[in-house]
């Protein structure tokens, strides 16, 4: 059985995320939120899944398991917070210039 994702941010990371969910068999892309709604409506007709205009409402889906967060590394935190409390799994990345 497929693990249902959503995307938070649909950036440029966004679309790198989405491109390598394709590529699993045990990962299903169920949408993306953006509070640019027509950024994540981009994102969801290229990758052909859901957008969603309100986090909320993304959070409540069912279908979505586990969220990737692909928003300004700023923003991680709150939204890592808000997916937790909500029961989702998440994948947060943080790049690192360690020169």
């Amino acid at each position: 059985m497929a693990v249902g994702f959503g995307i938070i941010g649909a950036g440029m990371i966004a679309e790198l995320h989405a491109r390598s969910m394709q590529e699993l068999d045990n990962v299903k892309l169920v949408g993306f939120y953006d509070k640019n709604f027509e950024a994540a409506q981009k994102r969801a007709a290229e990758f052909n899944t859901k957008a969603y205009e309100n986090f909320d409402e993304f959070l409540a889906d069912p279908e979505i398991r586990a969220v990737t967060i692909a928003t300004p590394s700023g923003m991680h935190g709150e939204v890592a917070i808000r997916a937790a409390k909500a029961g989702k799994h998440i994948l947060c990345e943080k790049h690192c210039d360690a020169s």
